[in-house]
């Protein structure tokens, strides 16, 4: 199949219909007023843009996206999640809005017995879904047996247009759906050549192998992973979707919203105030990777030239170091590509050939530098890294870590916040928990934390969760190290940090994901378990944040870290 190409005019923006955009935003739950008009980001087509003042915290809007499926690379999630309510058998938070305990009976799954593809969790979804797509693709699905989000929702997306199951307006917004033409018109295809043949065949659908891949190609721009508030109970994503209102929301390093699912339903919410006229902006990729690796991933995928001021700042940086450096011509670069490569590459190499399972744990993330992607359909659900089991030991991480920053910083001065530090702190900061090196953990996963804020949503929860999870067993006598410096904080000490930072983390899931949030409610009973039984602290007192703030600076100056960072943690905030 030879490369597409073709010299037709580009079709309308979608903010160019109006009626379009009436009925679009008619299908999302929203108290926000919210308006489709030209984006103001150059080359973008149409945004997202709020009509009236939003606050942090603020839900923008909550919709069921009209094309969605469970999928991975594994079989894990087709297995073990409900492809109509996303219920999972490995999930960690109830429905009811608390952590599964023994006495709790997780989620049963079975498999549809004609196509063997999809799982269900209970006769009622599974009916729900049969009338809804799924009578409409089961015997497909029989034979095709796609593993990954991107192909399940072509195959689910062509047998729905064939079956005449999608509205008037699905269609026309399919058709008005921007796309990284620049990649479908220059990529080879060759290597598609089989995926799109079998579809068309499998589908019955009387498209064009081009027009199949132009399906693709929006799919992959477009589309959402389908993760829950707490990283899907560690599994990541659970499959891919597609929502004609979040097709609008555009790309920022700095993004004012984020998204996340609860249940079946999308949720698109603020992570600062956005006053009116304002765009909405989500990060299509992790905001704190480096800026080399999120301008290669922006253009490679979406054709993203970003140019906000957090990557005009860090070009401006690397630009000058790179000016500096002995050998200059790009060498700087070079070496700093070369080594973010390398140093992912002490954990990422420690997995590889395994059979990759979704993270056990939210935290359970590594920001590597990603190639450009020859297969559109693999930007939803890459597979996510994972730390390994206790035995399966690195050696010496923080040595091999500083021996690769000096081949970039020979003076050993790497940026404490310039990626993949960060996120290697906190690899290995995991890997000495589980090996029982309790004081290098905090201390790594400390400075891994006083890097980030709370704009930096998802990701500073994680940080904050990873550092109670390394400060628990520095609170009781049973579990304390024994070779403790006298530097370091007493019991008492100890709990009161353990309790201020509990007391945050809670206050932020609910401002992050909402009051009535199952998560942010099992993080907020884990709280009150942990005030009951050191003698309910009144973390509202002006005694307890005095003592609070007084034993957070002594933990932080036992890391190594500036006094003036203790506020990154966000001491007890109201």
């Amino acid at each position: 199949m030879a490369s597409p190409k073709s010299d037709a005019p580009s079709p309308p923006s979608l903010h160019e219909n109006e009626d379009l955009c009436k009925t679009i935003l008619c299908t999302v739950i929203s108290t926000a007023g919210l308006m489709i008009r030209k984006s103001k980001i150059l080359n973008a087509g149409s945004g997202l843009f709020a009509t009236n003042d939003l606050d942090e915290g603020q839900l923008v809007y909550q919709s069921l996206p009209f094309l969605f499926s469970v999928g991975d690379d594994d079989g894990v999630c087709i297995k073990n999640v409900c492809d109509y309510c996303y219920a999972s058998s490995l999930d960690r938070v109830h429905v009811d809005g608390h952590f599964y305990g023994e006495k709790d009976r997780k989620p049963a799954l079975n498999l549809c017995a004609g196509c063997k593809s999809c799982s269900y969790c209970s006769k009622a979804c599974q009916e729900r879904a049969w009338k809804q797509w799924h009578k409409a693709e089961c015997k497909v699905l029989k034979h095709a047996q796609p593993l990954r989000a991107s192909l399940r929702l072509l195959y689910r997306l062509l047998m729905l247009q064939k079956s005449d199951r999608l509205s008037t307006a699905h269609l026309h917004a399919l058709t008005l759906m921007k796309f990284n033409e620049a990649e479908y018109k220059t990529a080879d295809c060759s290597n598609l050549e089989n995926i799109i043949d079998s579809v068309k065949v499998a589908t019955g659908t009387t498209l064009s192998s081009r027009e199949i891949l132009v399906l693709l190609y929006k799919i992959v721009t477009n589309g959402f992973s389908i993760v829950q508030a707490d990283y899907s109970g560690g599994m990541g994503s659970l499959g891919g979707c597609v929502d004609l209102t979040g097709a609008v929301l555009r790309h920022s390093c700095t993004p004012n919203a984020f998204y996340f699912f609860e249940g079946r339903e999308l949720q698109v919410r603020t992570l600062r105030v956005i006053p009116a006229g304002e765009e909405i902006s989500i990060s299509y990729v992790n905001i704190n990777s480096s800026y080399l690796q999120r301008s290669g991933v922006l253009w490679n995928v979406y054709h993203v030239a970003c140019a906000c001021l957090k990557c005009q700042g860090q070009l401006k940086q690397l630009s000058q170091w790179d000016a500096e450096s002995p050998g200059g011509d790009l060498s700087f670069l070079r070496n700093l590509t070369q080594a973010e490569i390398a140093l992912s590459n002490i954990f990422l190499n420690k997995v590889a050939g395994l059979a990759m399972t979704k993270n056990k744990n939210p935290e359970d993330k590594i920001n590597h530098p990603e190639d450009k992607i020859d297969n559109p359909e693999d930007k939803i659900d890459s597979p996510k890294d994972k730390i390994d089991s206790p035995e399966d030991k690195i050696d010496n991480p923080e040595a091999q870590i500083e021996n690769l920053t000096m081949t970039v910083f020979p003076n050993g001065d790497w940026p404490d916040d310039l990626a993949p530090l960060p996120a290697l702190r906190t690899k290995c900061a995991l890997l000495y928990s589980k090996q029982g090196e309790q004081q290098k953990a905090l201390r790594l996963i400390l400075k891994s934390c006083t890097t980030l804020g709370r704009g930096d949503g998802t990701e500073y929860l994680a940080a904050l969760l990873i550092v109670l999870k390394c400060l628990a067993p520095f609170m009781y006598a049973g579990t304390r190290p024994k070779d403790l410096p006298k530097d370091f904080p007493i019991l008492k000490e100890v709990k009161d940090v353990y309790t201020g930072y509990s007391y945050t983390s809670v206050r932020f899931a609910t401002k992050l994901f909402g009051d009535d949030n199952r998560y942010a409610r099992a993080l907020g009973g884990q709280h009150m378990d942990h005030l009951s039984a050191n003698g309910s602290p009144r973390v509202h007192s002006g005694s307890f944040q005095k003592k609070f703030r007084l034993a957070q600076g002594k933990l932080l100056a036992w890391a190594g870290i500036e006094d003036f960072k203790k506020m990154v943690l966000h001491a007890v905030a109201e």
